[in-house]
């Protein structure tokens, strides 16, 4: 099976008030182009992704899934200039990527 992305899901490790925030990093295999941003939601939200990335299917598996927990002080600065994409995978975060992907061509 030919893996055509790469997902990486990125939180930050709870806080004092039992917040975790979300981010994603999102790159095409084939043209090589990522594209970043934050969530509202959890690793649901992001996981969700793929199932709608394969048109309502978890199969093929063939979007390569990461899952990195920062330091509160390293996700912040890490995503502080990332684009907020939504909180629901099929409304929201997947038209965002391919709208970013598709930019520039």
């Amino acid at each position: 099976m030919k893996i055509v992305a790469i997902l990486e899901c990125l939180s930050s490790e709870t806080d004092r008030n039992g917040n975790r925030y979300w981010a994603f990093q999102y790159t095409d295999c084939l043209t090589g182009k990522t594209v970043s941003g934050t969530i509202s939601g959890g690793e649901s939200n992001i996981r969700q992704i793929m199932y709608v990335m394969n048109g309502g299917d978890w199969e093929p598996r063939n979007i390569y899934y990461t899952h990195t927990e920062l330091k509160k002080s390293e996700f912040k600065k890490l995503t502080e200039h990332w684009a907020y994409a939504g909180c629901r995978a099929e409304d929201e975060i997947v038209p965002f990527i391919k709208t970013a992907l598709t930019k520039g061509e």
